[in-house]
């Protein structure tokens, strides 16, 4: 089950972050279709801050495809001292967060 309406271009699901835990390396990214929520594929961050260059939209989601995905909220990239950051708030700090998605 997905959602009866459009969320985000993508919807990302869960991260993994690097060893130091201030950078997202790879998501787990769902293409929004609106009526449903597609097959999860991971994606390294610099496709994602792509992405957002190109004004594609991501929101971050919990649940899964047996009981029906919840958006749990917007995602930005948000810029910091010269630097892009993926963040689920405005918040400009030298660091991802997206919230308590899992890790993988």
């Amino acid at each position: 089950m997905g959602n009866s309406v459009k969320w985000a271009d993508y919807c990302i699901s869960a991260v993994r972050y690097d060893k130091d835990r201030r950078f997202i390396e790879m998501a787990v990214v769902h293409v929004d279709e609106g009526e449903a929520i597609g097959d999860g594929h991971a994606y390294p961050r610099d496709e994602i801050i792509k992405a957002f260059g190109l004004l594609k939209s991501f929101a971050t989601i919990s649940g899964d495809p047996q009981n029906g995905w919840r958006k749990s909220g917007e995602m930005r990239a948000v810029e910091y001292k010269g630097m892009k950051y993926l963040r689920a708030d405005n918040a400009k700090e030298g660091f991802d967060s997206v919230g308590c998605l899992p890790e993988f």
